[in-house]
């Protein structure tokens, strides 16, 4: 029998670092116990915090469960669920439902549940990619003995109607602006060999088109997505050598409206996994995420990276590679924040003592890919600040000792100023923000950050509005 448990969960914080001038902020997280633990998909959640999807064995009914987590938007456990019994179970998709909740996909199969992660439905389908569409059912792509296997449910999962392709997997399906479908799969050759392979279709699942790209040996599209140019964006792996299985390189490309494609770039780096995943962001550019082989050195190191590319493709407008000598990672999953980062899961282990545990690997970063730079210390000494209630519709914070009062900036994520703090009064405690400020519009929801003005106080503090 299925079983869902709620537990605390380890959480250890690998760094809280802030650029310069408290503008932006990152934080890397990593979650677990004992045991081994993986993350495999992000969302970023109504509320400016995130759900996550792993499986663990440190924690459960036994042998590896789905697990899923919810956190505030610095990465603190809200809450988190297990699905799954004594077998060893696989994570594969998650996305978010239009009623606040969340659908889930794994070897124990296709759940629903509700924003607090409770199952309301359980369906023995095992998709490797599941979306909700326009009329609140489902689409998802999965396993099939006879290709590549498109299923279209009601709200409830129940089956409307399947659509099988030529022999391979799929392994990302989205619907498009036209009520259609995309694909991403892994295609079968005539030689027994494997292409990158898009697949699109009408409303009805009808194939309208297919593109193939890849060099030889096993080729894989592991992620598309449409762009907001009515082109679609695949990226996936291709192996450059039949004889050394591990030459695989990321592949992106874009493809017209047509199946066409316009550009096409392939890593010069060695991949060091097939999870690579593709986002379009606000700016229309691609950020693409995976994992790299140790340039450090170590040919059995692997690292999270993040790649930036321009919106007509060619060499990366940056790259940042997470992790040093003494760790070793996987990223996994990537999607843009709503202050324009970027939010990043997969795994984490220490490299230099194997007995430990591995666990899930959340990194937040700004809109530059960067997680770490200066900050300083929390003072240790009775004058200061200290923010209450980081998180909500209204911020609370308390200071004390200080002879001329409280007086703070408040800036957004960009560093513009949209607010300011004084008061006369020693001791005491401020809540933010007012109804209106300055100007009469209301603070909208984000991320900003109260920078003391006070003599003798230095820490910026990086709270979150909701709403």
């Amino acid at each position: 029998m299925r079983s869902t448990r709620f537990f605390n969960m380890t959480c250890i914080t690998l760094a809280l670092l802030m650029l310069p001038h408290f503008l932006q902020a990152g934080w890397s997280r990593i979650y677990g116990g004992d045991d081994e633990d993986e993350g495999r998909c992000v969302r970023q959640t109504d509320d400016g915090g995130y759900i996550v999807l792993g499986t663990t064995t440190s924690f459960g009914a036994g042998g590896k469960d789905l697990w899923l987590t919810k956190t505030d938007a610095f990465g603190n456990t809200i809450w988190t669920r297990t699905f799954g019994d004594e077998d060893y179970d696989t994570a594969l998709c998650l996305n978010l439902t239009a009623d606040g909740g969340y659908i889930v996909s794994g070897t124990p199969g296709l759940i629903k549940t509700d924003a607090l992660g409770e199952i309301e439905w359980q369906i023995p389908y095992t998709p490797t990619y599941v979306q909700q569409t326009q009329d609140k059912g489902y689409v998802l792509v999965a396993p099939s003995a006879y290709g590549v296997w498109l299923v279209k449910t009601d709200d409830q999962g129940d089956t409307m109607w399947t659509s099988t392709f030529r022999y391979g997997d799929g392994y990302c399906v989205q619907q498009t602006s036209d009520g259609g479908y995309v694909i991403a799969a892994e295609l079968w050759t005539d030689t027994c060999e494997t292409d990158v392979g898009v697949i699109k279709t009408d409303e009805n699942g009808n194939e309208l088109w297919t593109y193939t790209c890849g060099d030889i040996s096993r080729d894989r599209g592991s992620f598309v997505q449409e762009t907001s140019d009515g082109c679609y964006v695949v990226t996936g792996t291709i192996n450059v050598s039949i004889v050394v299985a591990r030459n695989s390189k990321l592949l992106l490309s874009k493809i017209d409206a047509s199946g066409g494609g316009i550009w096409e770039y392939i890593s010069a780096v060695e991949l060091g996994s097939s999870s690579v995943c593709v986002q379009e962001s606000s700016d229309s550019c691609f950020v693409v995420t995976g994992t790299v082989r140790s340039p450090l050195g170590k040919d059995t190191l692997r690292h999270p990276m993040l790649l930036r590319f321009g919106q007509s493709g060619g060499d990366p407008l940056w790259i940042r590679i997470f992790g040093d000598e003494q760790s070793a990672g996987e990223g996994k999953f990537v999607e843009q924040t709503s202050d324009g980062g970027y939010i990043v899961v997969g795994d984490w282990r220490s490299h230099e003592d194997t007995t430990a545990s591995q666990y899930i690997w959340l990194i937040k970063t700004d809109s530059a890919g960067s997680i770490a730079v200066d900050e300083e210390p929390v003072a240790e000494h009775a004058v200061g600040f200290e923010v209450i209630t980081p998180v909500g519709t209204e911020i609370v914070l308390r200071y004390e000792n200080l002879p001329k009062g409280f007086h703070a900036l408040v800036l957004d994520a960009s560093g513009r100023k949209v607010d300011e703090l004084h008061t006369c009064e020693t001791s005491g405690s401020i809540t933010w923000p007012v109804t209106v400020v300055t100007g009469g519009d209301a603070i909208p929801a984000g991320v900003y950050f109260i920078v003391p003005v006070s003599e003798g106080l230095s820490k910026a503090q990086k709270v979150v509005i909701t709403r």
